[in-house]
């Protein structure tokens, strides 16, 4: 059983990158679906002069946000003030030192609420 629950996450991740493919041809993507702790797909995003990460990871469960992974070493201000308004207006969300803001999700829903988290963005931020 555990096998089976594996192996369907596995192509739960593969098809999530495929999609991000897809519908976000011209972002650079983040691609850790094969590890063990922490698999995590996404997209990079230059917004106003500032990088920053757009995924979806699993610890023990599964969380979508907005991050600073692969791109810088602290959270940046500049990014957590554009990106207030989006958060605020869906709700909800976390903070940690990756995180400029998180929540949890469900594989079932997963992919569907980070492409709307990518395109909010994109429709506010990247004016």
């Amino acid at each position: 059983m555990n096998s089976l629950k594996a192996n369907t996450e596995k192509e739960c991740w593969n098809y999530w990158l495929d999609k991000l493919r897809v519908d976000f041809p011209n972002y650079k993507l983040i691609d850790y679906s094969d590890e063990v702790s922490f698999p995590k797909v996404g997209v990079i995003i230059n917004a106003k002069g500032v990088d920053f990460a757009v995924c979806i990871e699993q610890e023990t469960n599964i969380y979508y946000g907005i991050g600073r992974h692969e791109c810088s070493e602290t959270l940046l201000k500049e990014v957590a003030y554009m990106v207030a308004p989006i958060l605020e207006e869906i709700g909800g969300f976390k903070s940690t030192s990756w995180w400029y803001d998180w929540k949890h999700t469900s594989f079932e829903n997963g992919y569907e609420r980070l492409k709307t988290l990518i395109l909010e963005i994109e429709k506010t931020c990247m004016v």
